[in-house]
């Protein structure tokens, strides 16, 4: 170009900006003077609106052709509310709501509540029935791994209790015949002790003490007998021979006197020999008798005694097996167990319950963090939206401003100097406002003679330094699209705020959620735990008092037990105390008959001695006094023949008698030497050797005791071994009975149920471990359970399935169930709705509806503002085209008196509510649903009704958009045009469609006119140029259907307004030849019309 010599100012690049250029939009000044049309940019579908003016092939006159023509001159094929998009967003908001709506209802919330609960039992009594099933298990692989090990040890037990009593039995034995030899030992002493304590009773009887102490005095009487008769002899020595005389006299009648006494002591003596004799054989025959009597009675006795003892060393081991039946506690493995795991169980509910105090604090303490960061971000919302609105407001204070301007500078001076005062904005721009520029009421004339002079009232000015206040209607169209597009971008960021302030609440619903979620699913599980524990500690503490009232009541049976052998023993004791001393009695009464027997008998033989020596006894004292009267009278001649030879007769005398006294007392002592000297003998043999009898006695005695202590203790142990070996086996016994039982009730009554096939790998899979239930409790108690959580497990299922039956098959919450769900799909629903419920997550859905419910009506807001802004356009071309329509009056023929044309309010249903809808946001502003679903939450009663009213508005919207079935609303659907045409006497009144005015020629003329009328319109609206300087050329087809006058009427009506009509011909038919200038229209294959001149050959002359 520059090659050339081409000027060129600016290089444009892009269509959009050429096509600004051309059509007068582009709002650089440097560019503005290129424009061929003017206006905005809404005006750039003008030339494709005049192509299709005369495309229509309907010969009658349709409103909607018509609207549709304005309509595509202002708008773009973008420019319309898609209305399935805006069908799409109120579908997803109501089913949204819907959803909500169906969620918050008190019937929903009390089967939320019933599922939840149902579902914690149902978890319960599964956990239970696992727990059941796996003791169960436990029970079982331990019976089958003891059976034989327990049946092995309970025929040990039975060997070592047989092994135990011969063991008893051989050491009872022994014991027993030590026994018996030590009471024969005991017996002989007893008898040898018995026997001495007789005699020495008798010796005593005999004042054998006095003997004694006499026969010791024997020999000093003797000495002083042998003094006495040597002192006498010195007193006698002078009359030797007559003492010699009377002493051998005296001596002979002594002697005999001694030999009759001892001839009578010999007799005496013979008859106490004799006594003694019989007595003795009378005292052996009594001691025989009495001997063998003590020898049948001791072996009684024994016999009693020995029966005695071992009833008593029963007595005694029972007694004994009651103190230890007292002090052990039966049971007491099962017991320790049940009070270990008891112990177990509250330590664990000591550490829940401090675990579920934790986490329910940390609980609050997120509750709380929740509720202040969601109070600073509704804080932060709430400030941002009142900054926003408030910019709004003043945005659309200032585009109402331009709006007025703009809808009434065509009758204000603005507008007269458009229209007659080319570049007024380099002159008069300058120096007038815009309160002058918008003013109607100056009445503005022009004078074209003062056109070219800078003068004002006279006054020349030089005002090229001044600036430019004015503004063009496109200046000020932009400065509106400006703040159109900042109240957008406003909106937009508005939204964008909210959007991440909810995605902000969504973050903290998210992280506080989950994680109260998660303590809050411990606490349900800690809460689960410990009401298991608690379960279970009652069920514990039950099975506790059962085995200890079990305990008790097998304490108090084997006391009983043994009370009742005890009584029974006793009783025999009794029988046997009673028998022994009966027998006792009885053998003491025979001694006593034998004893008085013998002592008559003695008796008798004592009365026949005492007898016989009394006899002897006079006899002997009459003989003896006679010889004491010799004696006296020898002495009387002894003592008178010593008186005559003077011997002092009284001293003798009291020798004498000294020496009688002495023989008198020796005599005496010597009648007992018998005694003393029986006494001596059995002092000996008996007497010195009783207290070593009595302590052999007392050591047997002891040793005797010994045996029975040990013997009895022995009892005790072989009874405590024996009860606890018995005690033992019994146990052995009842588990292996048990065991069996439970085994057999297992292969007969559980491994073919449905029960068993559902929990045979927990069965299957669990280790070998004694419980503290049976088998048969645990199949029992299993199949109960089984029945009880099909029972609850179908109420259950009743309630999620009409829960969720409540809504929607495509809810957004996915609160879908299926008729024949399985059992884990029926779980993992109740527990997604359990997590839903924990993590709030019905918060967020509220949340995101409200934002949802903000977003749509501000997009339908937007959207129908965007349409509705160009309705005063179409007011202005309505207005236009019916001016024009005046001035065809059509003076000359006559053919048409009037063509009138009027716009109404359009009565398109989905429109009047996307209106209202619009209507809403700006009588509210910015409306963000706050409240929605909870009135307590909102601000009042006038935010529960203005939530209400938007619900409703777009609900009824919704189903206008699905009962009308329309696509779009695009420009033409916002008004409603009416014609009113009449021709001669015909008038069709106001009318959408006009089929028929007159004739053929009348319509076709009125249908051309009023296309002309809008071509004309659209052209002094578009162009900058005068008409004269812009002209129009159309083709005008078919030119046979109308008459010559009608044609020639046309063709002025168009000339007069600019525009050139030019003969269309449907194809080469010769008759182009009578054209100067022809060319012809081609469709290529991409769609496009390629125009191009004809070449002609035959020229008409």
């Amino acid at each position: 170009i520059e090659k050339r010599g081409v000027y060129f100012s600016n290089q444009i690049d892009t269509f959009e900006k050429y096509r600004n250029v051309i059509f007068g939009t582009e709002t650089d000044k440097n560019l503005t003077k290129f424009h061929i049309l003017k206006g905005n940019e809404k005006y750039q579908n003008i030339p494709k609106s005049i192509t299709n003016v005369f495309l229509s092939s309907k010969s009658s006159i349709d409103s909607r052709f018509i609207k549709d023509f304005i309509a595509n001159s202002l708008t773009n094929e973008n420019s319309s509310i898609k209305l399935d998009q805006v069908e799409r967003q109120l579908r997803q908001f109501h089913e949204k709501y819907t959803d909500i709506e169906t969620f918050i209802k008190k019937e929903t919330q009390q089967l939320i509540e019933l599922i939840d609960k149902k579902f914690d039992q149902v978890k319960l009594i599964k956990a239970q029935q696992t727990e059941l099933a796996e003791k169960l298990g436990n029970n079982l692989k331990y019976a089958e791994s003891k059976q034989d090990a327990m049946l092995g040890a309970s025929k040990e037990k039975e060997r070592e209790l047989e092994d135990l009593q011969n063991l008893y039995n051989d050491q009872k034995l022994r014991t027993e015949e030590k026994q018996k030899e030590i009471r024969e030992e005991i017996g002989y002493y007893d008898r040898t002790i018995r026997d001495s304590n007789k005699k020495l009773k008798e010796y005593q009887g005999k004042n054998i003490e006095e003997a004694l102490v006499k026969h010791q005095q024997r020999e000093q009487l003797q000495v002083d007998l042998n003094m006495a008769r040597k002192e006498y002899e010195s007193l006698t020595s002078n009359v030797q021979s007559l003492e010699m005389k009377y002493s051998s006299l005296l001596e002979g009648l002594r002697n005999e006197r001694e030999s009759y006494r001892n001839k009578v002591n010999s007799k005496i003596s013979e008859s106490f020999n004799d006594f003694n004799e019989r007595t003795l054989l009378l005292k052996n025959e009594n001691a025989k008798k009495e001997v063998e009597l003590g020898a049948k009675r001791d072996e009684i006795i024994a016999e009693i005694n020995s029966e005695y003892t071992s009833k008593q060393i029963e007595f005694n081991g029972l007694r004994s097996e009651e103190k230890v039946i007292r002090s052990t506690r039966f049971h007491d493995v099962e017991i320790r167990q049940l009070e270990a795991e008891l112990a177990d169980l509250h330590s664990a509910a000591l550490k829940n319950r401090s675990e579920k105090s934790i986490k329910n604090n940390l609980i609050q303490t997120l509750q709380r963090e929740w509720e202040n960061a969601e109070t600073k971000i509704k804080t932060s919302l709430s400030n941002t939206l009142s900054k926003v609105n408030n910019e709004i407001a003043k945005k659309k204070e200032e585009i109402k401003e331009i709006e007025r301007k703009l809808s009434s500078q065509h009758d204000a001076f603005y507008g007269f100097l458009e229209k007659n005062v080319k570049d007024w904005h380099l002159t008069i721009g300058k120096v007038c406002n815009e309160e002058i520029l918008f003013r109607s009421d100056l009445s503005p004339e022009y004078h074209a003679e003062l056109a070219n002079s800078l003068s004002l009232y006279g006054v020349s000015l030089n005002l090229e330094t001044v600036e430019i206040h004015s503004k063009s209607i496109e200046e000020y169209q932009s400065e509106k699209n400006i703040r159109l597009t900042a109240i957008r971008e406003m909106e937009d960021s508005m939204n964008q705020f909210q959007v991440a302030n909810n995605e902000e609440k969504m973050i903290a619903a998210d992280r506080y959620g989950k994680q109260i979620s998660e303590y809050k699913e411990d606490v349900k599980v800690l809460s689960y735990s410990i009401e298991l524990a608690e379960k279970r500690e009652n069920k514990l503490v039950s099975e506790l008092e059962e085995w200890k009232m079990k305990a008790g009541t097998e304490v108090e049976e084997t006391i009983k037990t043994n009370k009742q052998r005890q009584n029974l023993v006793e009783e025999e004791l009794a029988v046997l105390q009673k028998k022994k001393n009966n027998t006792l009695t009885e053998f003491n009464n025979q001694f006593d008959e034998l004893r008085s027997f013998a002592d008559g008998r003695l008796k008798d033989l004592k009365e026949r001695q005492e007898n016989e020596i009394k006899l002897l006894e006079e006899e002997r004292e009459k003989i003896l006094k006679d010889f004491e009267e010799k004696e006296n009278k020898m002495n009387e001649e002894k003592e008178g023949s010593f008186t005559e030879k003077g011997v002092d007769n009284n001293q003798i005398k009291e020798i004498d008698k000294k020496i009688k006294k002495l023989n008198t007392d020796i005599k005496e002592i010597e009648q007992y030497s018998q005694l003393v000297n029986d006494y001596l003998k059995d002092k000996r043999e008996f007497f010195d050797k009783l207290p070593e009898n009595i302590r052999q006695k007392e050591e047997f005695v002891k040793q005797s005791n010994d045996l029975g202590t040990e013997l009895e203790e022995a009892s005790r142990k072989h009874n405590l071994k024996q009860m606890e070996l018995r005690k033992e086996k019994k146990l052995l016994d009842e588990e292996l009975t048990k065991f069996n039982s439970g085994i057999n009730h297992f292969a007969k009554h559980f491994r073919d149920t449905p029960v068993f096939n559902k929990y045979i790998e927990v069965i299957e899979r669990a280790e070998p471990r004694k419980t503290n239930y049976s088998i048969e409790d645990l199949c029992t108690q299993l199949l109960k359970n089984d029945s009880y959580f099909h029972e609850e497990y179908g109420t259950f299922q009743r309630f999620v399935t009409e829960f969720a039956g409540k809504f929607r098959l495509d809810n957004h919450f996915n609160f879908i169930i299926r008729h024949d769900a399985s059992q884990s799909e029926f779980e993992r629903f109740a527990q997604m709705l359990t997590n839903f419920l924990h993590e709030k997550k019905i918060d967020l859905s509220i949340a995101e509806t409200a934002t949802q419910i903000s977003l749509v009506t501000d997009s339908i807001a937007t959207k129908v503002k965007e349409l509705s802004g160009q309705k005063s356009k179409i007011e202005h071309i309505i207005t236009l085209i019916a001016e024009d329509f005046k001035k065809a009056e059509f003076e000359e023929s006559k053919l048409i008196e009037y063509i009138k044309i009027k716009l109404e309010e359009s009565d398109n249903k989905v429109y009047k509510l996307l209106k209202k809808v619009e209507e809403f946001k700006e009588e509210h502003g910015a409306f963000y649903g706050e409240g929605l679903f909870n009135p307590d939450f909102s601000t009042g009663g006038k935010s529960r009704e203005v939530n209400t009213r938007a619900v409703r508005l777009l609900d009824s919207l919704r189903t206008a958009i699905k009962e009308q079935e329309q696509e779009e609303i695009r420009l033409q659907d916002l008004f409603e045009l009416k014609f009113n045409i009449k021709e001669g006497m015909n008038e069709t009144g106001w009318t959408h469609k006009i089929d028929s005015i007159g004739s053929t020629g009348t319509d076709i003329l009125v249908k051309a006119i009023i296309y002309i009328t809008l071509l004309n319109v659209f052209i002094k609206e578009s162009s900058h140029r005068s008409s004269s300087e812009f002209k129009i050329h159309c083709i005008i087809d078919e030119v046979g259907q109308i008459s010559a006058h009608y044609l020639k009427e046309l063709l002025n009506f168009a000339k007069q307004r600019n525009i050139q009509m030019i003969n269309g011909l449907p194809n080469k038919s010769g008759l182009e030849s009578h054209y100067k200038y022809t060319y012809q229209f081609r469709k290529e294959d991409d769609g496009n019309v390629r125009i191009f001149p004809s070449i002609v050959t035959e020229v008409e002359a």
